[in-house]
């Protein structure tokens, strides 16, 4: 029988055979409580809180230890997130509390209350090894209802993680381990990797998803320089994943920090683009563009995970992209089209952007809402070996540029003439030579004076869907656009310095600012983390808040329910502006 080598990892906490989980969560429960009547308890209530969520995910987890199935992974997730945030709290009043005595205050000048605060220091370290311990009890019973039999430190962890099969899980780490000069570092980082595996959703489905980026790493790439990288990105942001696997050699910027760099100037897009492009094989040019928009969005990701860059900036930055795609491919397609079909004489293309790309800020899965116009006579045709009306013509080259968009994001299509006047107050040029310009700009203040229709919005996918839920993004927008429609504020079809504008004109509350802030921040760290606008998993939702700039998820809660009252309250001022304006 072939000896496996054994895996050098941190020892469990030994429950012993004390008293079960149910006991010991009674006596934690009941300590706390003492606690809480303590003089200088209210100086603590942070923990209290946390204690109250610990102690609420282990009774649910108690209880399911009698069903027939076990207690289920989201539920054991959240158990050890919870315990993960309890050790936070800890650490958090453990400073609070030491801070006047390493500032050399003396205890003279403290408070009564500060000091009664302070003397609940000898109980917190008692508590605290008692949640250790319940969480030691607790994961070993719930291992011992589901992997019985399971005795190796590291099988151990793993189930406690939620694999489905954690012998087999162990063997497939232990293979990574073959060469000899990666054993020290590996073992060092399996300590994150498996915590990066419990906090996972799947983390079978996240084991493979590393197998898999790093069997296809570049060959000069040590297995431990990437795991570590790996294990230190996709902890925050697994949605990352997708691009590294498509992309494998992307784990090179990972590590030498080039994809931490800034989104280059548009000019430099324009030349990086147009380059792929122009290459020999002219079919292959929207996909190597397409390739080259996916590493500049994992360099995006990766700056907003390392907090580098505002969410605001990484959202202007999405558009920026998208713009540069969509000039190289534009170019191309009327490139192609006068090689087939010559030119239209005295016309040019003009190309709009609309809703989110209109506004100038994007996540990376937003779609591209575009209208194609077109200069001079409909009557007339091109004048090349195969001349063809000008309608057709450019019915062609819109097709074109669509489909060759495709490969990047998803594409909508509209006719300029039937957009409402709202469409319009949003709508961007981003594509033609001036003449267009000036001619696209004259057809949109035509179509702002037509009847308006304010539609209704289209339903939430969930509470955390930021573009469409009541307060959210879309109705912030109507907002704004209603009050330019009504010829109170100038045209700006970006939404940020539009409500800047409004804001210093007295048309919006100076919180409408704010709270369009908290919205894009939200938006772009949900489209990275949690994208399907339902509540995030308890164990992504720190990070979630992290990014967004607070230091807790109850702080974000907070921030995004006052950010959609505030919305709520200008889309209702705006309209009746509206209804009053229109009679």
């Amino acid at each position: 029988m072939r000896h496996e080598p054994a895996l050098r990892v941190p020892a469990l906490p030994d429950a012993g055979s004390g008293p079960g989980s149910a006991r010991l969560l009674a006596d934690l429960e009941r300590h706390c409580l003492d606690l809480r009547t303590r003089p200088g308890a209210a100086r603590i209530d942070p923990l209290f809180a946390r204690f109250d969520d610990f102690a609420i995910r282990a009774a649910a987890l108690v209880d399911d230890l009698s069903c027939p199935a076990g207690p289920q992974p989201p539920l054991r997730r959240a158990f050890r997130q919870a315990h993960a945030d309890l050790g936070k709290a800890f650490d958090e009043i453990e400073r609070l509390l030491a801070l006047p005595a390493r500032l050399g205050i003396a205890a003279a000048r403290f408070s009564d209350e500060m000091l009664a605060a302070t003397a609940l220091m000898a109980l917190l370290a008692p508590l605290r090894t008692d949640a250790d311990h319940l969480l030691a009890t607790l994961s070993r019973e719930v291992r011992a209802l589901l992997h019985p039999g399971i005795a190796d430190p590291i099988e151990a962890q793993l189930a406690d993680a939620g694999c489905v099969d954690p012998p087999g899980a162990a063997r497939r780490l232990r293979g990574w381990r073959a060469d000899p000069a990666d054993r020290d570092a590996l073992d060092a980082l399996l300590p994150g990797l498996v915590a990066m595996l419990g906090r996972s959703r799947d983390p079978d489905g996240m084991l493979a998803t590393l197998e898999t980026i790093v069997a296809r790493r570049p060959a000069d790439i040590a297995l431990s320089a990437s795991l570590r990288s790996l294990v230190e990105l996709l902890g925050d942001a697994p949605g990352l994943s997708s691009s590294l696997i498509a992309q494998p050699a992307l784990i090179r910027r990972l590590i030498d920090g080039s994809a931490s760099a800034p989104l280059p100037p548009p000019a430099d897009l324009d030349a990086e683009f147009g380059h792929l492009i122009g290459l020999d094989d002219r079919q292959a040019g929207p996909p190597r563009i397409a390739r080259a928009i996916e590493a500049h969005r994992f360099d995006l990701g990766l700056r907003l995970i390392e907090r580098t860059a505002d969410p605001l900036d990484i959202a202007a930055a999405h558009a920026r992209l998208a713009e540069a795609a969509l000039r190289a491919i534009a170019d191309d397609a009327l490139a192609r089209m006068r090689e087939d079909h010559g030119v239209v004489p005295g016309s040019d293309l003009a190309i709009l952007a609309l809703g989110r790309f209109g506004g100038g800020a994007l996540t990376s899965r937003d779609a591209l809402d575009l209208a194609y116009l077109f200069t001079g006579d409909r009557q007339a045709s091109s004048d090349g070996r195969a001349p063809i009306a000008a309608e057709a013509y450019y019915d062609r080259v819109a097709e074109r540029i669509s489909a060759a968009m495709g490969p990047l994001c998803s594409v909508e299509h509209f006719e300029a003439r039937s957009l409402d006047p709202v469409a319009l107050a949003r709508a961007r040029f981003v594509y033609g030579p001036d003449t267009a310009r000036r001619a696209a700009a004259a057809a949109m203040r035509r179509g702002l004076g037509e009847p308006l229709d304010i539609a209704r919005r289209r339903p939430a996918a969930g509470p955390y869907d930021v573009e469409r839920v009541r307060g959210g993004l879309a109705e912030l927008d109507l907002a704004v656009r209603l009050n330019q429609i009504a010829g109170l504020a100038d045209i700006d079809p970006n939404l940020r310095t539009a409500i800047g504008a409004q804001v210093r004109a007295g048309l919006l509350d100076p919180a409408v600012a704010g709270a369009h802030a908290t919205l894009v921040r939200l938006l772009v760290v949900l489209d990275l983390l949690a994208p399907d606008g339902g509540e995030p998993a308890p164990e992504q939702r720190p990070t979630i808040a992290r990014l967004c700039g607070h230091d807790h998820w109850d702080e974000l809660e907070a921030d995004y329910g006052a950010a959609r009252v505030i919305v709520q309250e200008s889309r209702q001022a705006a309209v009746a502006r509206t209804m009053a304006t229109n009679g």
